[in-house]
């Protein structure tokens, strides 16, 4: 029953958020052009910092077990890699073949993945958990960037992808957060303050342009991709990634957590934002998000649930 609370204070309150969005839109106080203003900060600024934080910030003193390194990244190329080459023939239309590709092969991992390890082991004993999901954030992102780049054009042109790539802010910030970490700098309070203020704000901003921009109508609209989207991101990408991480390479306690992270939350809010840059589906995009969001409830209690009750996380 814990767990089962605890991921409905991990989701409801981003619930509440995406209503007042919704409330606002209809009332007039958003607009179109105002979201999309919105959407762009996140996408531009506020995301990125709230990304280097995460990796400015974490705890590096711990050593890491290389395996689990090896193993989350092998997993998380190869789903990336089978969505860019699958999706294409099950969807004719690339400006959602993208949307697709990246929801089901990336979950919330910066803004769902912290909150939910809490839950479960409390605040103080996470270890290095904000490192290994900061080396995982960077990695899904890049993936990220690609998997929507491919699609942008109708002729692929791998040096412009990389180009586009390489300029993406998100990935800017976290490059720029990695060289600080290694290079072992410490940023005064003048610089890092106004960035930790921004990074804060970027889960509000982004879950009111989500609903904001939400239509129920496209729950009918989009239902087949919308039930692809879940199935695969909720269900079939943990049991294969999540359970094999468990049961084969017998990975516990933190490490285990951050495969649930990485593997078994919902489709990650800025899916939104980086769509509606690039001229994709947005609308099956924001709608991607806010279905996986409340049936992750569901799923992720499913998964706790049954690796507390082996004693994996003892």
């Amino acid at each position: 029953m814990g767990v089962l609370l605890n991921s409905l204070e991990v989701v409801t309150p981003l619930f509440f958020i995406m209503i007042i969005g919704w409330v606002l839109r209809r009332i007039g106080v958003l607009d179109e052009k105002s979201l999309g203003g919105i959407t762009k900060l996140v996408y531009s600024l506020l995301l990125p910092c709230n990304l280097f934080m995460l990796v400015y910030s974490g705890d590096y003193s711990q050593p890491i077990d290389v395996r689990f390194i090896v193993f989350a990244i092998f997993g998380m190329v190869t789903c990336f890699t089978l969505s860019i080459m699958i999706v294409p023939h099950f969807e004719k239309d690339r400006t959602k073949c993208g949307v697709i590709a990246h929801a089901i092969s990336r979950g919330n991992t910066a803004l769902y993945g912290i909150p939910l390890a809490v839950g479960i082991f409390g605040a103080g004993h996470l270890g290095n958990l904000g490192v290994l999901l900061a080396i995982m954030v960077f990695i899904g992102n890049i993936g990220a960037v690609i998997s929507l780049e491919v699609f942008r054009d109708k002729k692929l042109n791998f040096v412009s992808i990389l180009m586009r790539v390489i300029k993406s802010p998100i990935i800017i910030f976290s490059a720029c957060g990695a060289v600080i970490v290694a290079l072992g700098i410490s940023l005064p309070s003048f610089i890092l303050t106004p960035i930790s203020y921004m990074s804060n704000s970027v889960t509000a901003l982004s879950f009111i342009a989500l609903g904001g921009s939400f239509s129920f109508a496209g729950l009918h609209k989009y239902k087949t991709q919308l039930t692809a989207i879940t199935l695969f991101k909720l269900v079939v990408s943990p049991l294969i990634w999540v359970t094999i991480g468990a049961f084969v390479l017998g990975f516990r306690e933190i490490y285990l957590v951050a495969l649930l992270c990485i593997f078994a939350t919902p489709v990650p809010v800025s899916l939104f934002p980086m769509t509606k840059s690039i001229g994709g589906d947005s609308e099956l995009s924001n709608d991607a998000v806010v279905v996986t969001t409340a049936l992750s409830v569901v799923s992720l209690f499913g998964f706790v649930y049954l690796f507390n009750y082996l004693g994996y996380f003892a």
